[in-house]
């Protein structure tokens, strides 16, 4: 299924990430799908002018096969993206927040019962260090970054190793 890739507006990010503790948090931490859907459905969050194949994505336990084909199905979907526009916090935050909301709830559900769980939530959505370690943590862009630096095109593979 081809869908549009999305972004937010620099100022929606700036604040959800100023009030997420007294304001947000509470989506994520009940699971609240409709809520969250509710709050990325306004102007501020919009489509770019790039169609992707949408494939879903799941959880890995492991590093295992999963990982890697979550690796591969990220990186060939969003392959259109360079590495500025990649980059980009608010587009890795839109997209969890909306296109693969599914996988973010899936995933906050096993990390539920952690006492670090408030901080896993905003490492799953947000950039929260220095832009090199936040690409590797934050729960998509981890995988565009890794296929973007071990995807070989010439044999459709993901080198990991």
């Amino acid at each position: 299924m081809k869908i549009k890739a999305k972004t937010c507006d620099e100022n929606f990010l700036e604040e959800i990430k100023r009030n997420f503790d007294t304001k947000y948090i509470d989506l994520y931490r009940n699971f609240d799908k409709k809520g969250i859907q509710e709050l990325f459905d306004n102007e501020l969050v919009y489509d770019i002018e790039h169609e992707f194949e949408y494939l879903e994505l799941f959880d890995p336990k492991s590093f295992s096969d999963l990982f890697t084909n979550n690796i591969k199905n990220t990186y060939e979907a969003l392959k259109f993206l360079t590495p500025a526009q990649a980059s980009r916090e608010e587009f890795w935050f839109t997209m969890i927040n909306t296109v693969y909301l599914d996988y973010l709830l899936d995933y906050l559900k096993t990390v539920s019962d952690r006492k670090d769980f408030d901080q896993k939530i905003k490492n799953s959505i947000f950039y929260n260090s220095s832009i090199t370690k936040a690409q590797t943590i934050q729960r998509i862009s981890r995988y565009w970054w890794l296929g973007y630096r071990t995807y070989d095109e010439k044999i459709f593979q993901i080198h990991i190793g």
